[in-house]
């Protein structure tokens, strides 16, 4: 029979005794005699084997021993099998579960731009795992705007990306009302405030475009610049300060209002681009990102995006990714 015991070198009964003291209690008693096997697994101890014989008061001799001893490894080899195939079983289920919440986080991403005469919309991101804690979103409001939106949800992988989805939640059913902008901000800070673990904030880049005008209302909470890259070869950062969304109450985002004019081109992406790393610890940087963009302007935002991808391709290299990387084009059509 076997009998669980976590015990190694001092084997104990189940009176307490260590291996001596059972050892001499048969030989004070020799018409019982028991032995015992450790099952190992390496270093570990998966149990004990006890053999047992009330009936013979003989001593149990070598061959007994080797028996016991044979026993013993085998029933070892077959209790860590288990383990290992119970293992590779509940890794899989986890696997496969991830790979769900991967369809359903890309299903949240924006199939396809919204077609708006005269401009010219892409976006991309990338998780550094399964799933991620980025978001972006173009979403159209009833007064014929159109609200972007890139978010940055704390920390990685499963409790970034279910934040991320309450996010996109929120910020859409807000933008079906009649709010304003710092209105709907404000909205949604109060809700992860309410709903989120205390650990777990977002950086937002959040704007409103009127494109009859090419007016931009934008707010950021604590998110990096947008980059603004003009048609005439000049760049600037729509910087914003804000805390991020999730930590206080009763927040009133500033908002702030610049002109998009054909051949502009807005970029608004999370520090995971920014700071991409390479084999040799140098960050990619606003500048590398800035002169990509300058350089391809003059491209559709699809075609654009890709060139961005293979530039933060080619920087990178081999080195691995540290983090989520999200990146949204607006872009202007020239006259």
């Amino acid at each position: 029979m076997v009998h669980p015991c976590p015990c190694a070198a001092g084997w104990k009964t189940h009176s307490g005794q260590s291996c001596a003291a059972r050892g001499a209690a048969r030989r004070r008693h020799p018409g019982r005699l028991a032995h015992r096997g450790p099952l190992l697994a390496g270093s570990e101890v998966l149990g004990m084997l006890y053999m047992d014989s009330p009936f013979t008061p003989a001593y149990f001799g070598q061959n007994a021993l080797d028996l016991l001893t044979t026993i013993a490894r085998v029933a070892a080899i077959k209790i860590e099998n288990t383990r290992l195939l119970e293992a590779r079983l509940e890794k899989r289920r986890f696997e496969e579960e991830l790979q769900v919440a991967s369809e359903i986080q890309l299903s949240l991403h924006p199939t396809r731009p919204p077609q708006l005469a005269g401009w010219d919309i892409a976006g991309l991101s990338f998780p550094c795992r399964e799933i991620g804690g980025d978001y972006y979103d173009f979403i159209p409001r009833g007064d014929d705007k159109l609200l972007l939106a890139v978010g940055d949800v704390s920390g990685k992988g499963m409790g970034a990306a279910l934040m991320m989805s309450s996010v996109h939640a929120a910020l859409r059913a807000q933008a079906q009302t009649a709010r304003t902008l710092a209105d709907i901000v404000a909205a949604v800070n109060d809700y992860l405030v309410e709903n989120s673990p205390e650990n777990k904030f977002l950086t937002l880049f959040c704007a409103e475009l009127d494109p009859a005008t090419g007016i931009l209302h934008y707010t950021s909470a604590g998110h990096d610049p947008a980059l603004l890259v003009r048609a005439d070869g000049t760049y600037t950062e729509l910087a914003a300060q804000g805390i991020p969304l999730g930590i206080l109450p009763n927040i009133a985002p500033a908002i702030h209002q610049v002109s998009l004019l054909p051949g502009d081109v807005l970029a608004i992406y999370t520090d995971g681009l920014t700071e991409s790393l390479n084999e040799q610890g140098e960050i990619l940087g606003l500048e590398r990102l800035a002169q990509t963009i300058l350089k391809h302007r003059g491209l559709s935002a699809s075609r654009l995006r890709d060139r961005v991808e293979e530039a933060v391709s080619r920087f990178v290299g081999r080195a691995p990714t540290a983090d989520d990387l999200t990146l949204l084009l607006l872009r202007r059509l020239p006259a």
